[in-house]
């Protein structure tokens, strides 16, 4: 019986096998493989780049739910001892807020001596992304990139429920108190961007309350962070 490595995780881990990735080669590079997050330490389950003549490779994840990053991995490929020039010579994590890019880590790893080398980091990040990015700075070496395993950690955060009702001729919105949270509205509920609400909120008991102006146009409200 054997065991190669054992792993006690602070945070839930939100890249699986069913996690939508997409890859973003450099100009002219040729995308080899894409097991950059298959759940598979394999020799040929890596994400695979050839043809680099500089430039970095992007990976998008789309967890699917708002995720705050609390932890970032990556493992090297399964081959690495044999091809240490393949490894990046830069990692970066960056997550996307709808408009930016924001940086949460960024290292520029050594040359691997053995395969399968585990990276950490835990990350001092307390915002919440719609996606990540990680970019893969271009070979050590030669003109092919590999990496073998990408994953991130973090937690799941939960809007408080609104409540709205009419209130005269003004619209009450309430919902309790929550730290770092804002109120955002949109005219159309699929289309355009969401705009900050600038009536400041009034602190209560525990809730917070907004009293909007009725007008004539339609509007939806949520919380963001």
């Amino acid at each position: 019986m054997q065991i190669a490595e054992v792993e006690l995780l602070p945070y839930l881990e939100f890249t699986t096998a069913t996690t939508s990735n997409n890859i973003i080669p450099p100009g002219g590079a040729t995308i080899v493989r894409t097991g950059i997050m298959d759940r598979s330490l394999a020799s040929t389950a890596k994400l695979e780049v050839n043809n680099i003549a500089g430039g970095n490779t992007s990976v998008d994840i789309f967890p699917g739910v708002a995720m705050r990053a609390r932890a970032f991995e990556w493992i090297g490929a399964a081959d690495d001892a044999l091809f240490p020039g393949r490894a990046p010579t830069s990692v970066t994590l960056l997550g996307y807020d709808g408009t930016n890019y924001i940086q949460l880590y960024t290292v520029s790893p050594t040359a691997p001596v053995l395969s399968l080398e585990l990276h950490g980091q835990l990350l001092p990040n307390t915002n919440s992304y719609q996606s990540y990015r990680v970019t893969f700075g271009p070979p050590m070496s030669g003109a092919r990139l590999q990496v073998g395993e990408l994953r991130l950690f973090g937690e799941v955060i939960a809007a408080p429920a609104l409540t709205i009702s009419q209130n005269s001729n003004q619209v009450d919105i309430r919902w309790p108190e929550a730290p770092g949270f804002y109120l955002e509205y949109r005219t159309n509920l699929s289309v355009g961007n969401w705009i900050s609400n600038t009536i400041p909120p009034i602190l209560s008991n525990g809730t917070n309350s907004v009293l909007n102006p009725i007008d004539s146009a339609m509007k939806f409200f949520r919380l963001n962070r």
